[in-house]
């Protein structure tokens, strides 16, 4: 169902609804304004890249880094050219990047003939995604990476439509720029090998270097900077570790490591299933109004057998949402990298029985989600596995065979080959779960049930767009009180960083050396030298109260606090 007939009338819609999305992006920024100098999570070891090219003019890489950052880091240098080194600007370069990655998702969506109304359900989804959300008002390398990695996969999939060589040069651009940024953008270029491999009836060496054309340039743009890092003693990042890991628990622990990547994979679905409830309602409205009886049949009984399948899995681990552990949290957005919640287990945000319920109605919601999105792969391997038995070669198999092969990719690596399972890495497969799900329907008979499935779907969006802004800004304002209390004691008491135990991020900002950090016994791991001075969240053992910094938790409605203890028999300030 189109809103317009016409190329010019369809073209007009888009730009349209791709406004609609900008206007709502930044007023979720503006919420929240994300001000405040200061890191957050892993961003600081990304922002010492970009004061690198700033500074010294070049590119260099901490070691304790898990992503390059190659791409982010050039982008933000931009900014913080124009604009001066602050954690705020480099937050805004990836706002900027957020957007463009919410404007991906609905270009990825209408590629595939997605019902334009549809389109801006799923984007906006996105857009107020808690994960994505709160990443975006990070540096982390997550969100510049969708954005990359979504572009890519649309000019990617243009050059198999037959569109021209210049969606192919695109494709190849992006999908490096996302491979220099996050080492899973592998699997883009792997995809489209395939896809172009099997389009092609006539297995031409041409047809074979175009094939992996893509792949060949991004690996040697990847090898070519590991080596310039390394010859430079600049730091590198390398699989090999990983690898071994693995393998190692392959060998050894073989059952532990079954349990460990069913743990992952059922996190996944849960999370990508939540992802993609707001247009789900579409699912069931279309086999409620299927026609054919053998086809509704197909799905009563697939329905059956997964519903049985997912209800198995839930008795058996009883996990609940938030499972995947560091942006979401029972508390709402975290993670709070404070020693006494992050290592001691205490003085974390009380979990008000509402707040119980609602994530108990999170996993159950959840569990919808990946009732439809199991139930989507499973016709959609059928459907495609009929066409290619046949061997036919249309650009829509092609397009099928890319993605398949791409979301089946990233989740193995996610869940199999990655040192531990963070549910931002899920990211990645939110939009390619979107296209799955809203492809071919067709709803021209039945205007009001489709009305009745975009509302509903909405409703979904707004619950989940005042969550993310209240509990990101609930973690904005911990992370802020945090850091006045800590500029308090570096400025005012004239306490040095070296006597300070101020979390994760403080300590790695101020203190780090290269290599992995080295806890001194009975100290935090992360580059404590003393801990005279601590600050925490509430009272830890040993300390004496000496400031206290209070906030108001907006989710909970309660107050909150950061505090800074002395070491008890220590003279006070």
């Amino acid at each position: 169902m189109e809103i317009a007939s016409g190329s010019n009338k369809r073209i007009s819609a888009d730009l349209y609804n791709v406004l609609i999305l900008a206007c709502i992006w930044i007023v979720l920024a503006f919420i929240n304004n994300p001000t405040g100098n200061f890191p957050l999570n892993d961003d600081w070891v990304y922002a010492l890249s970009v004061k690198a090219i700033v500074d010294i003019g070049r590119f260099e890489l901490h070691a304790w880094s898990q992503s390059m950052g190659f791409v982010q880091a050039y982008w933000a240098a931009a900014f913080v050219y124009v604009l001066g080194f602050d954690f705020w600007v480099l937050r805004l370069s990836t706002l900027l990047a957020g957007l463009g990655g919410i404007v991906a998702t609905y270009a990825l969506m209408r590629n595939l003939k997605v019902e334009s109304r549809i389109s801006l359900l799923g984007a906006t989804a996105v857009a107020v995604n808690p994960v994505y959300y709160s990443l975006s008002n990070t540096f982390m390398t997550d969100v510049p990476f969708y954005f990359l990695a979504v572009t890519s996969v649309i000019m990617l999939m243009r050059e198999l439509q037959g569109d021209g060589v210049k969606w192919l040069v695109g494709g190849v651009v992006f999908s490096c720029a996302a491979i220099l940024n996050r080492q899973l953008g592998f699997v883009i270029p792997l995809g489209f090998a395939a896809a172009y491999v099997w389009a092609q009836p006539n297995k031409s060496i041409k047809g074979v270097l175009i094939a992996l054309l893509p792949f060949a340039v991004g690996a040697l743009a990847y090898q070519a900077l590991q080596l310039w890092l390394s010859v430079n003693g600049r730091a590198d990042i390398g699989v090999a570790p990983t690898l071994q890991s693995t393998l190692s628990k392959i060998i050894w622990n073989p059952l532990d490591f079954a349990g460990d990547v069913a743990a992952r994979g059922l996190s996944l679905l849960q999370y990508v299933g939540l992802s993609i409830l707001p247009v789900s309602g579409f699912v069931f409205l279309k086999a409620s109004l299927g026609e054919e009886h053998r086809e509704r049949r197909k799905l009563i009984v697939r329905v059956v057998l997964m519903v049985f399948l997912l209800s198995v899995i839930f008795f058996f681990t009883s996990v609940r949402m938030p499972s995947g552990g560091n942006v979401l949290a029972y508390w709402g957005i975290g993670p709070l990298t404070l020693r006494d919640t992050f290592l001691l287990n205490q003085n974390f945000p009380p979990h008000p029985m509402w707040l119980y319920h609602a994530w108990t109605a999170a996993t159950v919601l959840s569990f919808l989600g990946m009732l439809v999105l199991l139930e989507r792969l499973w016709a959609f391997v059928e459907t495609s596995f009929k066409k290619l038995k046949r061997r036919e070669r249309s650009p829509a198999v092609a397009t099928a065979v890319m993605l398949g092969v791409i979301l089946l990719g990233y989740s193995a690596l996610i869940i199999v080959a990655t040192e531990s399972f963070f549910d931002r890495y899920i990211l990645f497969c939110v939009p390619i779960a979107l296209v799955l799900v809203t492809t071919q329907m067709q709803f021209e008979k039945h205007i009001r049930s489709f009305r009745i499935a975009l509302y509903s779907g909405w409703l979904v969006v707004v619950a989940a767009g005042l969550f993310s802004v209240v509990a990101t800004r609930d973690y904005l304002e911990w992370n802020s009180k945090r850091w006045e209390a800590l500029r308090w004691l570096m400025e005012e008491q004239r306490v040095e960083p070296t006597a300070i135990d101020g979390g994760y991020e403080f300590n790695a900002w101020y203190l780090n050396k290269a290599g992995s950090p080295r806890g001194r016994e009975g100290k935090s791991w992360w580059w404590v030298e003393d801990d005279e001075y601590i600050v925490a969240s509430g009272p830890v053992d040993g300390y004496q109260e000496i400031a206290t910094f209070p906030f108001r938790r907006w989710l909970q409605q309660i107050d909150g606090r950061v505090v800074v203890l002395k070491r008890v028999g220590e003279e006070l300030p």
